[in-house]
């Protein structure tokens, strides 16, 4: 049972053996292929990437006895619930993505770098009428032209001042760019064609972009031959120092321009979709590339009779339904069912192509294999997870003693504040797993003050009534005896059979680690005189615990809620001419407690029925201190 007392929280929760050995299962069954890893804390976070030519020895490295030095280790194992993999075709690539992972999600436990350099890359806006050719690190996707990447910073900003000598274009910055009265220096010594105050035309100024870029991307050959050129034309007229200028740049255009290293930098976003199937079972992993870099992998798991192709097509229409962003490119492992369909429909939500293909060579088949590996994983993971899980609910049936496995498991707890508005909260366990649909809660009508037994032959009472359903496998209740024998007698004038339990959390009196016999939770069920012993380390016990202790969470949660909703309300009915209607219209019409409180005074006005005297009242009484203007 759960009173909530004032400043209280909730107690910590056993099972760390249980977790440690569902973990290592898992790792035990993670495929011997390069990938990355990625450990995860209880709430999902992610605490460290690693990459490794082996995922399953890498990994499991780190959970052996005496295995793996690194002092971050131990921090680690404190703190790791989970762990996630993507397998990649290589180590290489494993280590390209580990460095996008690590971008993405900053773990605590990865080195961050603060001077994290990309390749340069040269970007040219095309939106200005005079754009400058300017070095950025980091490309945007806002319809700039880019060129490169480019491996030598030095190289490419020679290269630059060299374009700019025979391509006088303005380096400027597009601030100093509109404030000039007057061309600069540079345009006197014939690096500048000074478009800033209009000395040369948008149209000339074009042809000496679109040049520029022509050396940039390797194209010299015109440019050499026209330096050349001028530069027998300097000779013939005797002007050598003019003629040895050209001469070095003829030379350096000639050794230092780095074709090679110049690449038209791919912005492609692209979705690429794995598939596996079992039977009815189908994994799908999708691979979310945005702008030529992997950024999330995200699987998913359902039963079908449809075909492959019809199973793929419904899937497709329900991910990109309600406005989800598409990409470039969609890439499929089979042909779906009505992909030109999909191909037209979205392209025209879009407004811009999106090509949806099978791709059979290239950097898409690339991508489509490693999305279909991961989905083979995970259907193998899948499987290996119930395997486990068959094997603790038969776990549970048999320490407990029921007729058959527990695949639904329902569990009752209540809180109050000493007595005061106590609600209740029913959680449902399917097959071993939290299912949040079908969560219950009840705000007790007519039980009164600090009744638990009362409370419970309520909320059973409740549950139990014709036409709520089937009865689960297993009914847990959160306290002894008593409250399995209130249950017992109003299960018992209903008529309903269902197998009933309760568990007993007793104080922790110790300080050490060890426990003693009486201070580990026990489960008594009905009819059996002996307490049933739950070892801490035993996955059937964190089963049970995981259980009871959602149920705690949803029960607390439901409380405060309502808890600090009264209070509002108590302290808004001292308003003159707020009564009940007014004050829900309030809440609605804001979006609940946070947005009454965090509103302005014009929007408290705004609200129907309200007006501005009586919102400059509403204002004043939640915010004391403060000014409504």
């Amino acid at each position: 049972m759960t009173a909530e007392r004032p400043g209280g929280g909730d107690g910590g929760t056993g099972g760390g053996a249980a977790r440690r050995v569902a973990l290592l299962r898992k790792v035990e069954a993670l495929p011997r292929e390069p990938g990355i890893y990625l450990f995860k804390d209880a709430a999902g976070a992610v605490l460290y990437v690693g990459k490794a030519k082996t995922l399953r020895d890498r990994v499991r490295g780190y959970f052996q006895p005496g295995g793996d030095g690194r002092l971050f280790v131990r921090f680690i194992e404190r703190r790791v619930a989970d762990v996630d993999v993507v397998v990649t075709r290589s180590e290489k690539e494993a280590l390209l993505l580990e460095n996008n992972v690590i971008k993405t999600h900053q773990p605590r436990y990865n080195v961050r770098l603060k001077d994290d350099k990309s390749f340069l890359q040269l970007r040219i806006d095309p939106k200005h009428p005079f754009p400058a050719i300017v070095p950025v690190r980091r490309p945007r996707k806002d319809g700039a032209r880019y060129l490169g990447p480019y491996a030598s910073a030095r190289a490419i900003r020679t290269t630059l001042r060299m374009v700019r000598a025979v391509f006088p274009l303005r380096d400027c910055r597009d601030a100093e760019f509109e404030n000039r009265t007057r061309p600069c220096l540079k345009h006197q010594i014939g690096m500048c064609s000074a478009p800033c105050v209009g000395l040369v035309t948008k149209e000339r100024y074009a042809e000496l972009i679109e040049g520029a870029v022509r050396v940039l991307q390797g194209d010299t050959a015109a440019l050499l031959a026209k330096l050349q050129e001028e530069m027998r034309d300097a000779a013939v007229k005797l002007e050598y120092e003019r003629a040895a200028v050209l001469r070095d740049r003829i030379a350096f255009l000639s050794t230092s321009t780095e074709a090679q290293a110049v690449e038209g930098t791919r912005f492609d976003d692209r979705d690429a979709f794995g598939f596996h199937r079992r039977g009815r079972r189908v994994e799908l992993c999708l691979l979310e590339f945005r702008g030529g870099k992997l950024l999330t992998s995200r699987p998913f798991s359902f039963a079908t009779d449809l075909p492959d192709d019809e199973a793929l097509s419904s899937f497709l229409g329900a991910w990109y339904a309600a406005g989800r962003p598409l990409p470039d490119e969609v890439l499929l492992p089979l042909p779906a069912y009505a992909m030109e369909a999909f191909a037209e429909l979205w392209s025209e939500r879009r407004g811009r192509s999106v090509r949806v293909a099978v791709p059979r060579a290239g950097s898409g088949l690339r991508a489509l294999e490693m999305a279909n590996r991961n989905a083979e994983l995970a259907a193998h993971t899948a499987h290996q997870q119930q395997q486990i899980e068959r094997s603790v609910l038969e776990d549970v049936r048999r320490r407990l003693g029921l007729a058959r496995p527990p695949r639904r498991i329902e569990c009752i707890d209540v809180s109050h504040t000493q007595g005061a508005a106590p609600v209740a909260s029913l959680v449902v366990f399917t097959d071993g797993r939290p299912d949040p649909a079908e969560y219950r809660r009840f705000r007790l009508r007519t039980t009164a003050g600090n009744d638990d037994f009362g409370a419970m032959r309520e909320v059973v009472g409740r549950r139990f009534r014709p036409g709520r359903g089937a009865p689960p496998d297993l009914l847990l209740l959160d306290g002894g005896r008593p409250q399995l024998a209130a249950v017992e007698a109003v299960l018992a004038e209903r008529g309903v059979a269902v197998e009933l339990a309760a568990i007993v959390k007793p104080e922790r009196r110790g300080r050490g680690l060890a426990l003693g016999a009486d201070e580990v939770d026990h489960v008594v069920r009905p009819g059996v005189a002996a307490p049933i012993a739950l070892p801490p380390d035993d996955e059937a016990c964190f089963l049970l615990q995981r259980v009871r202790d959602e149920a705690h969470r949803f029960a607390i949660a439901y409380h405060r809620r309502l808890r600090t909703r009264g209070a509002l309300a108590s302290e808004l009915a001292a308003v003159a001419g707020l009564g009940a209607k007014r004050i829900r219209a309030l809440l609605i019409g804001l979006g609940g407690l946070r947005g009454l409180k965090a509103a302005s005074h014009e929007r408290i006005a705004a609200v129907p029925g309200i007006g501005a005297a009586l919102a400059d009242r509403v204002w004043r009484q939640l915010h004391p201190r403060g000014d409504p203007t």
